[in-house]
């Protein structure tokens, strides 16, 4: 949800889960677990974190992925490097704030903090729309962007942070795959709609790469980001799960989860190690695709061809593609695991972006109905595992260190952007063949990747194949005890 979230076509910040089949699968549960017909509403904060996604989902597909790069490449006399710089402002500012937002939020009050994200929101939307409409000098209006996306990447580091650490503890242990799941599609969905209304408002317009075709799509998407800013101040901490009904972390079965832990083990390997194993491979992965995520839409504006409708039109198909593909591997992962099916999924997309390369630098292909295709499946492939990352990572994180965990991400968050620019630097000055130099850029992010999934590996005997329900192994419902009172 706000820029990173977005690049997050590639990591996601947010935790995802959708709007209808939530509704649909809670009230199954709850009939399965508390007798027949339809169960109470959804945990409150559950539904929030639903709408919160679906929301941010909508605002930021439209102004945060291409139509940003494009304005502050076009704006800095077609440069890739400023793009780079851009978003790691963004980075830098969610990786000074993310460990003290974190903290508070496991301390103090996790609704709190979302609520001061809320009011970031504000500010960088009031910041942004007067760079974009008021400040005429260039370099001004690249410092005025600079300093909202320091803005847009505190309150993206709370969403990411206490936002999902609060749905986690909303939602019972055992169906956590499942809910990042639904929320993962409540964040794509819309996000087809945005590059849609850019497609219409460019066809009104003008089809053409310059500021002001832009700027209006711009000023649309950031006024989209004003119901995102007003739900962020209506989450509770009174409405999260009761411990002892939550997951098996509660003091009475400390010692019991201890055991558990100490079972589960593999060489020098230990349960407890999961979420630092997954951290260090999500580094390599992050670092790879910053490197690129900013750049396609430019790669397929430079190298392609693509006008900024046809551009659009791309990534209104990315989140169909990517819904379908994390739907296929939340039902994959309960055959044949979790880790397994994300290591699947994700070579295959790794292959397919080393495809890429190979027809652009041997073959000089680099024709549209060859490389969108690629583009649509590799992506989709390379994001799909992610509701099931956060559930491994729910599940083995205790419930007072949740946001803390969560708010790490915002290191990753930085490697993301401070890798872009690296990937800028590269596309600026190793051109060849009369190419643009962003297949190179391709070709280092396939390798990191890579990497970042060897270390995934040590995860396969440390993470059980079935994913388990308290006590029981049964998947618990998305309904809690507190959803009673949630008016």
């Amino acid at each position: 949800m706000a820029p990173n979230n977005t690049g997050a076509l590639e990591a996601p910040l947010l935790a995802e889960e959708g709007g209808s089949a939530a509704g649909s699968d809670a009230g199954s549960s709850a009939g399965g677990s508390g007798g027949k017909g339809k169960g109470p509403p959804m945990n409150r904060n559950v539904r929030l974190t639903i709408v919160l996604a679906a929301l941010s989902g909508l605002a930021d597909s439209l102004w945060s992925n291409t139509v940003l790069s494009a304005y502050l490449f076009l704006l800095c006399k077609d440069r890739n490097a400023p793009v780079g710089q851009a978003e790691a402002v963004s980075g830098l500012s969610t990786l000074f704030t993310a460990l003290p937002v974190g903290y508070l939020a496991d301390k103090y009050s996790r609704s709190g903090v979302i609520a001061f994200g809320g009011v970031s929101y504000f500010l960088a939307m009031a910041l942004t729309l007067f760079a974009i409409l008021y400040t005429e000098h260039e370099a001004h209006a690249f410092l005025t962007i600079c300093v909202a996306l320091a803005l847009w990447g505190l309150g993206g580091g709370i969403i990411s942070g206490p936002v999902q650490a609060l749905y986690a503890d909303s939602v019972p242990q055992g169906d956590r795959s499942k809910s990042y799941t639904y929320m993962f599609a409540a964040w794509l969905l819309p996000s087809c709609v945005g590059p849609l209304i850019s497609v219409a408002m460019f066809a009104r317009l003008g089809d053409h790469w310059d500021l002001k075709m832009l700027r209006p799509v711009f000023v649309v998407g950031i006024a989209l980001e004003l119901p995102v800013a007003i739900t962020m101040f209506l989450f509770r901490d009174k409405d999260a799960l009761e411990r002892a009904e939550h997951d098996n972390q509660e003091p009475a079965g400390a010692d019991a989860a201890e055991d558990l832990r100490e079972e589960i083990r593999w060489g020098p390997l230990r349960h407890r190690m999961i979420p630092y194993i997954m951290f260090c491979g999500d580094i390599l992965i992050s670092l790879g695709s910053g490197m690129t995520v900013k750049y396609f839409p430019l790669y397929f504006k430079n190298a392609v061809g693509l006008t900024p409708a046809q551009v659009q039109v791309v990534f209104a198909l990315v989140p169909l593609f990517m819904v379908a593909m994390a739907v296929l591997a939340q039902k994959v992962s309960v055959t044949f695991g979790r880790v397994q099916c994300i290591l699947v999924f994700r070579v295959l997309g790794i292959t397919l972006l080393g495809t890429m390369v190979y027809l652009a630098e041997v073959l000089h292909v680099e024709s549209w109905h060859s490389m969108v295709p690629l583009y649509l499946v590799r992506t989709s492939l390379m994001n799909s595992a992610y509701p099931l990352t956060e559930s491994i990572l729910m599940d083995n994180v205790p419930r007072d260190r949740r946001a803390r965990w969560k708010s790490l991400e915002s290191v990753l968050q930085f490697g993301w952007c401070g890798s872009a620019l690296v990937g800028g630097w590269i596309a600026d000055n190793y051109k060849s063949n009369g190419h643009d130099g962003y297949a190179q850029t391709f070709a280092v992010t396939a390798i990191m990747q890579f990497t970042g999934c060897l270390i995934y590996c040590l995860l396969l005997p440390l993470v059980p194949k079935e994913e388990k329900g308290k006590g029981d192994g049964e998947a618990a419902p998305l309904l809690g005890p507190a959803a009673a009172d949630d008016d």
